[in-house]
């Protein structure tokens, strides 16, 4: 499926921190940190400073690695767009956009998934429409 499948323990416990970073650098709170990522409904917030710190690996889970996926190049995407000015970047995550009905890239994110993440990496890659 892409380069995330087949991830043992620590590469999975790698990738989580990543993400974690990625989505606190976007202002994100724990609540939608969990949602974002795919994580089990029953995931309590603070939680999220075990994947942080290095102590939980991300679930072996294609839905959750696939998110993870999507996350590493949004994030990407949007860097190569703003590349002097990394705040920009991930102001962009959190401000209402035209494009997308006036809502934020994350809103959509939060809402429509693993689908809404794919049109959002499209958008930034000029390579799809919404």
């Amino acid at each position: 499926m892409n380069e995330l499948d087949n991830l043992d323990s620590q590469q999975r416990m790698e990738l989580a921190q990543t993400i974690v970073q990625i989505l606190s650098d976007w202002g994100v709170e724990p609540e939608h940190q969990i949602i974002l990522m795919g994580l089990p409904a029953e995931t309590r917030p603070r939680a999220m400073s075990r994947y942080r710190m290095g102590g939980a690996a991300l679930p072996d889970d294609q839905d959750c690695l696939l998110r993870a996926h999507y996350i590493l190049r949004i994030q990407n995407a949007v860097a190569s767009i703003y590349p002097h000015n990394t705040q920009v970047g991930n102001y962009w995550i959190t401000t209402p956009n035209a494009f997308f009905g006036n809502r934020t890239p994350l809103e959509v994110m939060l809402v429509g998934g693993v689908e809404s993440m794919e049109s959002i990496m499209h958008h930034l890659n000029g390579t799809g429409s919404w």
